[in-house]
């Protein structure tokens, strides 16, 4: 059932987005999105899994999960520099501004899967879908507003 809410929250609120910026403002988006959503994917390839599995047998181990999430964003959002500076180096102004600022995705990412983890391993599921089913209509919102 939740799956099917986040469904068509996430489909509402993709036709939202073409609707409102265009094609050329949904080209700029994507501009801006797809490095820092690539590389928060690849730094979090299994992190997510081994969070779950080391809270099972105890919290102890959730500052050194902190520690190494911090790190991978840090590694990750660095890299999200050299890459849009090195391989965009014709997008200037505004567009270049709201690129660096969105690398802030890749710790917030990394941070709720961190999250995530907590609750599967927790066996907290019900929180876990709470958080889940929450995120998509607030972004839907968010369009609208």
């Amino acid at each position: 059932m939740i799956s099917v809410f986040v469904q068509i929250f996430t489909f509402l609120q993709g036709g939202l987005t073409a609707r409102l910026l265009g094609p050329e403002g949904r080209g700029q988006l994507a501009l801006i999105v797809i490095i820092p959503t690539l590389i928060a994917s690849i730094g979090m390839v299994g992190v997510g899994r081994v969070i779950a599995r080391e809270v099972v047998s105890g919290y102890e181990k959730l500052p050194s999960s902190l520690l190494l999430i911090s790190f991978l964003s840090t590694i990750g959002m660095l890299f999200g520099v050299f890459f849009i500076l090195f391989f965009y180096s014709e997008i200037k102004g505004e567009l270049l501004y709201s690129a660096l600022v969105f690398l802030f995705y890749i710790p917030i990412s990394q941070l709720s899967k961190l999250f995530d983890g907590i609750d599967q391993g927790g066996g907290t599921l019900r929180r876990f879908n709470v958080a889940r089913m929450a995120i998509n209509p607030m972004i839907a919102v968010c369009l609208l507003i």
